[in-house]
């Protein structure tokens, strides 16, 4: 059953539908939105937890005092603490999170430095190294043209500069449908796959014999690694 959050901000008057006594500003009403004459709406008040005062973040702990505390509220305002925005970006009835969606929740500046550190040692470290696996192939291709690539492919330097705008125009492509791929299988499947297939297609590049080929593995390529950037930053 879907909920509307409001917040009340003027006492209500004897006539009030909801039969709930007048509330006050630093209260936060909860509404189902589904009523009817068996199954009457039912609403409850719950006081606004107090938000902390917007100020200059010390992320690093060489920027804190020993006056820091930890346990104090970390949790700023946001468009939710504000009724004439709350409403308009309330997530849909659909959204597959609403069940975790809760304006009141608040944290602590511990918290919040506990979760960044576990976020840069369990994601940050590992996107460093698939950054590393994409640049590899990118940035070999131009130690292998310093050698003898293009006179054993029998190519020319317009060959090899045509291979990068296909590059180019295939990565380009490739952004937007990665991203409705990824969303539909998950980034967690979706990353790792990516990774896999373009070092497939990376491998293969043994077996070129031409121009053709050259031009097929770069389009490949760039169909696989498009979509990878994006992905990781989202």
């Amino acid at each position: 059953m879907p909920t509307v959050f409001s917040r009340r901000t003027a006492p209500t008057s004897a006539g009030d539908p909801t039969g709930l006594p007048p509330t006050s500003p630093g209260m936060f009403s909860t509404a189902s939105s589904d009523s009817d004459e068996k199954h009457p709406s039912i609403t409850t008040v719950t006081p606004i937890p107090e938000l902390a005062a917007p100020h200059e973040e010390k992320r690093f702990w060489w920027q804190r005092t020993r006056h820091f505390d930890g346990t104090a509220i970390a949790t700023q305002p946001s468009v939710y603490d504000d009724p004439s925005t709350a409403s308009a970006y309330a997530p849909r009835s659909d959204w597959e999170n609403l069940h975790r969606f809760d304006p009141l929740f608040r944290w602590t500046w511990s918290e919040e430095y506990r979760l960044i550190r576990k976020i840069d040692l369990r994601i940050m470290v590992f996107a460093c190294i698939m950054f590393m696996a994409l640049e590899l192939d990118r940035a070999n291709i131009s130690q292998a043209v310093t050698d003898n690539m293009l006179g054993e492919l029998r190519m020319t330097t317009d060959d090899f500069n045509m291979g990068f705008t296909v590059f180019r125009l295939s990565f380009l492509c490739a952004e937007l449908p990665s991203q409705l791929v990824s969303k539909w299988v998950g980034p967690d499947r979706w990353i790792p796959a990516q990774i896999t297939l373009w070092s497939i297609v990376s491998m293969s590049q043994f077996w070129l014999n031409g121009r053709t080929t050259f031009l097929l593995t770069r389009a490949l390529l760039a169909l696989l690694q498009g979509g990878f950037i994006p992905d990781v930053s989202i």
